[in-house]
């Protein structure tokens, strides 16, 4: 497993630095990228990372690294993100359960996406409230690590 880390992630990532990209940099397309990648849209996290990427002057590749990276934890937050939406936002909590998502939809299709589509939404608000505050987080913890693994220095 380590080899396979070392191989898929670390090498990579060494051959991106050496390309000129400094680790600041590379600390901040890594911490942006993980945060668009748990957005509660999913599908459009990809295409996120572009946009930002481009309009931060960041590295295309480690921006979508991170975001893919994010993946496992965009599943884990769905859920999450749509309740602290709606709680925001005073909503009513929609239903979550397969079998009661297939009841709405077979009752009121069209009334059933309005719904979803307004928890998704409030889940959304949700992130863009944590979204700057987490990437700032993260940054300087990928920072270290960078300069720990790649440069083999002390921050």
């Amino acid at each position: 497993m380590a080899n396979v880390f070392k191989e898929r992630v670390i090498k990579p990532l060494k051959q991106l630095l050496n390309a000129g990209l400094t680790p600041a940099k590379m600390a901040q397309a890594l911490s942006i990228g993980f945060v668009l990648g748990i957005t509660p849209l999913l599908g459009v996290s990809s295409l996120l990372a572009v946009l930002i990427a481009a309009m931060l002057r960041l590295n295309q590749v480690a921006i979508q690294v991170a975001n893919w990276a994010a993946y496992p934890a965009q599943i884990l937050l769905f859920i999450p993100y749509i309740r602290a939406g709606e709680w925001l936002l005073g909503m009513e909590s929609v239903a979550i359960s397969p079998t009661e998502i297939a009841s709405m939809f077979n009752e009121d299709f069209y009334a059933s996406l309005q719904t979803y589509g307004q928890s998704l939404a409030a889940g959304f608000a949700a992130w863009v409230v944590t979204a700057i505050p987490l990437s700032v987080a993260l940054n300087y913890p990928f920072q270290v690590i960078l300069l720990r693994t790649l440069y083999k220095q002390k921050p």
